[in-house]
């Protein structure tokens, strides 16, 4: 059982949340329990491949655990429905389209915020900032993540260097 509990009715285990966990350093993927608070006060992925910005070779581990200080992790991509449904649910959202241009630490995200205003002022303000459609592309100097495509990645604004509606 999870650290917070976490089983469902039949006494089986909950299968998590499949996603990738993007950090100034790495993008981590794996799978989440993001029941109660255990995504609120840490991250726990099973499962895990840690891929290093720098070019470093991909690596596979049982787990990979971050805790409740994630000034660290630039943003969260969903890779199945739940964790679409989970993250969507947490994050600061409107009603209206935004296509911009952010850029977070070492990475360009370019999509369509999912906007409660339309100014961007008001918009870098946010916690955890929802762009549908995008495009993540790292630019650390010796990267080799490249770009990659996404339909959701909730941004956590930590590392936010500029907001730009294009």
């Amino acid at each position: 059982m999870a650290l917070f509990g976490s089983k469902d009715k039949d006494g089986g285990s909950d299968s998590g949340c499949r996603l990738q966990v993007i950090t100034l350093d790495y993008v981590v993927e794996g799978t989440a329990d993001m029941s109660g608070q255990n995504f609120v006060r840490f991250t726990l992925l099973t499962d895990a491949t840690i891929r290093p910005a720098n070019g470093g070779s991909p690596v596979s581990a049982s787990s990979w655990a971050l805790g409740e200080d994630t000034r660290g992790v630039i943003g969260y991509v969903p890779l199945d429905d739940r964790s679409h449904e989970e993250l969507l649910g947490r994050a600061t959202k409107g009603k209206d389209d935004l296509p911009a241009t952010v850029y977070v630490g070492p990475y360009v995200v370019r999509g369509t915020i999912l906007a409660f205003d339309d100014d961007p002022k008001v918009l870098a303000q946010a916690h955890w900032l929802p762009l549908r459609d995008a495009s993540i592309e790292s630019i650390a100097a010796g990267s080799t993540l490249g770009t990659w495509q996404a339909p959701l990645v909730v941004l956590t604004m930590y590392h936010l260097q500029g907001l730009v509606p294009t």
